[in-house]
């Protein structure tokens, strides 16, 4: 992902290779398309280039916008619209020679089928814990699949390791997404509340299943300072940390 905090030149010379490139829009659509020309001049024609722009465009701005980025090279565009644009997104999909992928308009099944019955997007960022969990995104990509539309699975912001390998499980057992999104736990965080920590292959952006059952980790020592309950060894029910124990009276 080309955030505002990089140039493009900076971000091509350092974080590939590049399987589907996601930039984050400005409030200047031409640096916008100045960043999707570098990055299509550079990654060629064969990886998809998505620009964010994180619903910042109103009606009247969407198709020139989206003109001006289809020019410059990009397949598709996240979110131009304020969340629930409806008519509009179908509107614009129709004429931009752009694919919609929507996210925050995209929370639960019935925005879902709203989506699909306004023809409003091509495809769907589909987050775990946007979604509801692992079994409803799920679901959010069976309806994605009926109807032929693409889905993605992202991340959100500073996810550490269990919702991580929520998200990582849902993938690597849907492997149609266009993409999945890593996140960037490894660069946040110096260490992680649960062994083994979530792996990013940064030589080739790529990611492996986690190891083990379920989510493959379990907590280790730095989650402690986190923890509210504790189950007693000898059995019982979930106490919050730090309760006193009950006594058992001395027999008689």
């Amino acid at each position: 992902m080309l955030d505002l905090s990089i140039t493009p030149e900076e971000f091509l010379a350092t974080r590939g290779p590049f399987h589907f490139v996601k930039i984050k829009a400005s409030d200047d659509i031409v640096r916008d398309a100045r960043s999707v020309r570098a990055v299509r001049a550079h990654v060629g024609d064969g990886v998809p280039v998505m620009v964010d722009a994180n619903m910042s465009w109103t009606e009247a701005t969407a198709l020139p916008h989206a003109w001006r980025l289809r020019d410059a090279g990009a397949d598709y565009v996240e979110e131009p619209l304020p969340k629930g644009s409806w008519a509009a997104l179908g509107d614009l999909r129709r004429r931009a020679g752009l694919k919609i992928m929507l996210d925050e308009s995209l929370c639960t099944p019935e925005d879902a089928r709203t989506a699909v019955e306004a023809r409003a997007c091509d495809a769907f960022n589909i987050r775990v814990a946007k979604n509801g969990g692992p079994l409803r995104a799920a679901r959010l990509i069976g309806h994605a699949r009926r109807h032929g539309v693409a889905f993605q699975i992202g991340v959100q912001v500073a996810e550490v390791g269990p919702l991580i390998n929520a998200g990582r499980a849902l993938a690597f057992c849907h492997r149609d997404a266009l993409t999945v999104e890593a996140g960037q736990s490894d660069r946040f965080f110096p260490e992680m509340i649960v062994s083994p920590r979530p792996v990013v292959d940064r030589r080739a952006n790529t990611l492996a299943p986690a190891p083990g059952p379920g989510f493959g980790m379990c907590l280790n020592d730095a989650a402690e300072p986190w923890a509210v309950l504790t189950l007693p060894e000898e059995g019982g029910s979930w106490q919050p940390v730090g309760a006193p124990r009950p006594t058992v009276p001395a027999s008689l």
